[in-house]
């Protein structure tokens, strides 16, 4: 065998490694300390392990972090600007803490257009002839 072949031994195979990211992907999110993070850590030792003459060796950290059981947004305005209502939230921060049953009132400020700091330069187009 020569030395090339011998270093891919063991090495999971293409259609492995896909099955792997789907696996992860059902994990759902994995935030620091959350159920779903120890769920994927247990999956990468196993993973790990499997592979010849590979030595794990773990630094185990203990944080916990809060999760979220419900999230909402309520818009509170003078009928003369507009409806008040709920608005749907599509995210929360999972380290904000907790809000008391009250929730929380203050000035909602737009600070209008966001333009992101950097950008990937778009790749130079091609003619497909």
């Amino acid at each position: 065998m020569d030395q090339t072949a011998a270093s891919l031994s063991g090495l999971p195979s293409m259609d492995e490694v896909w099955n792997w990211h789907e696996q992860l992907a059902e994990m759902g999110p994995r935030y620091t300390g959350s159920p779903s993070h120890a769920c994927f850590i247990e999956w990468l030792k196993e993973q790990f392990s499997a592979v010849p003459r590979f030595q794990l060796r773990t630094d185990p950290l203990t944080f916990h972090r809060w999760l979220a059981q419900d999230w909402s947004l309520f818009i509170n305005q003078d009928a003369t600007v507009g409806a008040s209502g709920p608005v749907p939230v599509t995210y929360y921060y999972p380290f904000s803490g907790t809000t008391g049953p009250k929730g929380i009132t203050c000035k909602l400020v737009d600070l209008g257009m966001y333009t992101p700091g950097w950008s990937t330069p778009a790749l130079p187009s091609r003619s497909l002839s």
